[in-house]
């Protein structure tokens, strides 16, 4: 697996259980691949970048890598479309995660912050 995908030491439990599902997702999905681009960020590590938006998440997922736009933001690629793919993988990320208690605050193109519900 990429060291982009690697969860940060200092992740909460309930933001290293949701990073995880993101990753066996990504992975499933054909989307393991992610450059260099670091991934997955604790909260405390955003705001240390100059990241907003931190406070109350549990995870924040940085997609500034084109091919996760895929899954995290799909209309930002093309128009919106509910019938292609990428809008039905988004779909699957955004359930999965519901269905572990967490909720995703898409930031697109850059980021996403994971909140529990």
């Amino acid at each position: 697996m990429s060291t982009a995908l690697s969860i940060p030491d200092d992740v909460s439990p309930p933001g290293r259980a949701a990073a995880q599902l993101i990753v066996d997702f990504l992975v499933a999905e054909g989307f393991a691949d992610t450059g260099s681009s670091q991934v997955f960020y604790s909260p405390s590590q955003w705001r240390a970048r100059g990241g907003t938006h931190a406070r109350g998440c549990d995870l924040i997922v940085s997609h500034d890598s084109v091919a996760l736009w895929h899954c995290f933001c799909p209309d930002e690629l093309s128009e919106p479309d509910e019938d292609s793919e990428d809008h039905w993988r988004h779909h699957r990320l955004l359930q999965l995660l519901e269905t572990h208690g967490f909720r995703l605050d898409c930031h697109c193109p850059e980021f996403s912050r994971v909140v529990r519900r």
